[in-house]
């Protein structure tokens, strides 16, 4: 009895770890939209090629790049947000505690985002990124992004590196999961003293 019930646990753990990369992977349909907010990051390529292709669909007319402050057109014509702008996502939270400096720069990259769009306008966008980025970026805009009118879509590329059952046996692959259960879990402790 002790040797089953040993059995069951070890393999009740082994698929627990087996599905980790699963949950960060999460992945919506993308709609008709304004905007794609372009996340920055690894395998910047794939991420690039993806929001084109959303764009050429015609499933949002602007490239919007937060880290960059950037936004692209059709036919890849650039244009930058004003300086006044540009760079307070990064940095300005009301009543600012010390926490609020070590935010990740995912979370700054969203608050940027979110200004850019609506200093445009916006309300509508496809975020785009690496598959295992999305989950920690929806639970990031979902708090952002709280207030109605906005409308999101979260949509991993195809083209980067997909999550595979044997992550753990994968040095690269193991680090970038950990990471993002690390990142998810500072994100849940810092997140109540950074209101946006």
């Amino acid at each position: 009895m002790k040797y089953r019930s040993l059995s069951l646990s070890i393999v009740g753990i082994t698929m627990a770890i087996m599905l980790l990369p699963g949950f960060l992977a999460y992945s919506e349909r993308p709609e008709k939209a304004e905007a794609i907010m372009l996340i920055t990051g690894p395998v910047m390529n794939a991420r690039w090629e993806e929001a084109l292709q959303l764009q050429d669909q015609g499933l949002g007319r602007l490239i919007l790049i937060p880290a960059k402050g950037l936004i692209v057109g059709k036919n890849e014509s650039l244009s930058r947000l004003p300086a006044r702008t540009r760079g307070q996502g990064s940095s300005h939270w009301p009543g600012r505690t010390w926490i609020c400096h070590h935010a990740e720069d995912t979370h700054r990259e969203l608050l940027m985002g979110k200004m850019m769009m609506d200093a445009l306008g916006l309300h509508s966008a496809n975020i785009v990124s690496s598959p295992y980025h999305m989950r920690r970026i929806s639970i990031i805009a979902g708090q952002i992004f709280a207030s109605p009118p906005y409308r999101l879509r979260f949509v991993p590329t195809p083209y980067g590196p997909q999550p595979s059952l044997l992550w753990w046996l994968k040095p690269n692959e193991a680090k970038w999961i950990v990471s993002e259960y690390a990142k998810l879990a500072w994100f849940k402790i810092y997140s109540p003293f950074c209101h946006t």
